[in-house]
């Protein structure tokens, strides 16, 4: 569904009185929406009937002293909203500015994709037995070992593609895996005790 420009753009539209950005918007809407150009038309219209009646103003009109009188409302009205305006607070100097709520939460949002990002990519963890065993479980894109003084035992799985690890705190490492050659799913599982 078009959402359809509100009766002030479409006026200040048929004026000429938009900038491009909307006059664009709304040139492009009104070529497609019929309910749309009626209004444009008939604020074309009103604006033609309007210049006809200044030509119909009687000529003894003082404009200089009524353009006068509206520039002084306007500056009154203008210091009368500066009087009951209510007080903003000032932003600080470059280097001690604030940051807006929306800005902190943008920041917040880019470290926590940061930090998940780095947890996620964060080399595996070795997982050693009891303390003093001398052995360590560790998992690499080749696979997943077993190595205990200066020997490995390691049982590789290739081609494989999204190996999800899992580790537990009893000295367990677990690969698991689909083989792209037969499309089956393999799990590897090495304990040490």
């Amino acid at each position: 569904m078009t959402r359809h420009p509100a009766a002030d753009e479409l006026a200040l539209y048929a004026g000429g009185d938009l900038g491009w950005r909307e006059r664009w918007r709304i040139a492009r809407h009104q070529a497609r929406c019929a309910r749309c150009r009626e209004e444009i038309a008939a604020f074309e219209r009103a604006r033609g009937a309007l210049r006809d009646e200044a030509d119909r103003l009687p000529a003894q009109l003082d404009w200089d002293r009524l353009a006068a009188e509206m520039n002084a409302n306007i500056h009154l009205g203008l210091a009368a909203g500066e009087c009951v305006a209510a007080e903003r607070p000032r932003r600080r100097a470059a280097g001690g500015e604030r940051l807006s709520w929306r800005a902190a939460m943008a920041l917040a949002m880019m470290t926590l994709v940061i930090l998940t990002g780095w947890f996620l990519n964060a080399p595996r963890p070795r997982i050693g037995g009891n303390p003093g065993s001398g052995f360590v479980l560790e998992a690499d894109s080749a696979g997943i070992g077993l190595k205990e003084n200066g020997r490995a035992l390691t049982v590789l799985h290739p081609g494989a593609a999204n190996v999800t690890y899992s580790a537990d705190a009893q000295g367990s490492l677990r690969a698991r895996y689909v083989d792209i050659d037969t499309g089956q799913v393999t799990i590897t599982n090495v304990y040490a005790e």
